[in-house]
């Protein structure tokens, strides 16, 4: 009897059990075969408990998705970090396109203001730690100029300053003491690169225009940058306001050409003498106001408002506004795109605006 337990406990233990794996010839011979589905069978659903499959990753971005997204990133510093970063984006953003359009949605950081000396801005500004680099690596006393002490300053702009020549018995000055009523020598200056651009002389044939008629002031300044000199930093536009006792004239200087050209506009009428006598001694003609591409001049003896659309380069006289005397006077940008004037009296505070389809100054 004990030998023939021994010996089925020995048959039960080589016989499979469950959670065994099987023979290959036991399981194809002994296992059934699943009949093949039929047609009119529906098919199966899917299991909602199985865990989703992963999303298939994207290579790469297209050039459009990657431009707007570039072009989101709130300063250069950030744009140049991410440009290094990838060829991809540098591709992106090394187009001109590119640069126009992201300078026309982040407008250039204020650095300073410059005058006798340059002011740089001061913490907690954001521009402060760029402003004092700025301050120690340029040259504002432009000791680069030939013979420094013959030229006075007349404008600055998009990190360029203008200087027209003086004498030297009438010093470097600042940017309200320069003047005259004749042509003079102009030079560009970039104090960071300490590099100098002198411009060519107005030509006779566009000169004699004015000259022989009672040349009163000659002022020059910059033109703001249209888009197309926004693409090219390297380019640049001089704008010479000529007065003369029946005319105002304009000369334009364009780097990209080299060239000038001119344009009168034959609407002030003969003025008195006292009003040329007044404006040889600078005492009736105010300072340049600037505001929606337009170059602004009160005429204080006509009370009138000369104005220079730098867009179409064209010449408007506009009414002043009653009751616009005794104040001091300002030209500034009011909404809409339209101009605005700002009158300050001893007790009073006036503004007016000007829409732009018409020319009439109305109080707001």
């Amino acid at each position: 009897r004990q030998s023939n337990a021994s010996s089925v406990a020995s048959h039960l233990a080589r016989r499979p059990t469950v959670g065994r794996s099987l023979p290959h010839h036991i399981m194809s011979s002994q296992l059934p075969t699943p009949p093949p589905p039929d047609a009119d069978d529906p098919p199966c659903a899917p299991n909602s408990d199985a865990p989703p499959s992963p999303p298939q990753l994207q290579v790469s971005l297209p050039d459009d998705i990657l431009e707007e997204i570039l072009l989101r990133l709130s300063t250069a510093a950030d744009l140049a970090r991410a440009s290094t970063s990838c060829t991809s984006f540098r591709h992106v953003v090394a187009p001109r396109s590119f640069a126009r359009r992201y300078r026309s949605l982040h407008k250039a950081p204020v650095l300073g203001f410059l005058r006798a000396d340059f002011y740089a801005a001061q913490s907690p500004h954001p521009s402060a730690p760029v402003a004092n680099a700025l301050a120690q690596a340029a040259d504002f006393a432009f000791s680069f100029l030939p013979n420094p002490a013959c030229w006075s300053p007349r404008d600055v702009r998009d990190g360029r300053v203008l200087f027209s020549a003086v004498s030297v018995s009438e010093g470097r000055g600042d940017f309200i003491d320069a003047t005259s009523n004749t042509f003079v020598d102009l030079v560009v200056c970039d104090p960071l690169s300490r590099r100098c651009i002198q411009i060519p002389p107005v030509p006779e044939d566009l000169a004699d225009s004015v000259q022989h008629c009672g040349m009163l002031d000659f002022e020059p300044f910059f033109a703001p940058a249209s888009d197309d000199v926004r693409a090219d930093e390297s380019s640049f536009k001089v704008i010479c306001k000529v007065l003369c006792e029946n005319k105002v004239a304009v000369f334009i200087f364009s780097s990209h050409t080299g060239k000038w050209v001119s344009i009168q506009h034959h609407g002030l009428g003969a003025l008195s003498n006292e009003v040329v006598d007044a404006l040889y001694a600078r005492c009736g003609l105010h300072r340049r106001h600037y505001a929606h591409g337009c170059f602004c001049w009160v005429l204080e003896w006509m009370d009138k408002l000369l104005m220079l659309d730098t867009r179409e380069m064209k010449f408007t006289i506009i009414d002043l506004p009653p009751n616009s005397h005794g104040g001091r006077l300002a030209i500034v940008e009011a909404g809409e795109g339209m101009i605005g004037l700002l009158n300050i009296g001893m007790r009073t505070l006036d503004f007016y605006c000007k829409a732009s389809h018409h020319y009439c100054l109305r109080q707001a």
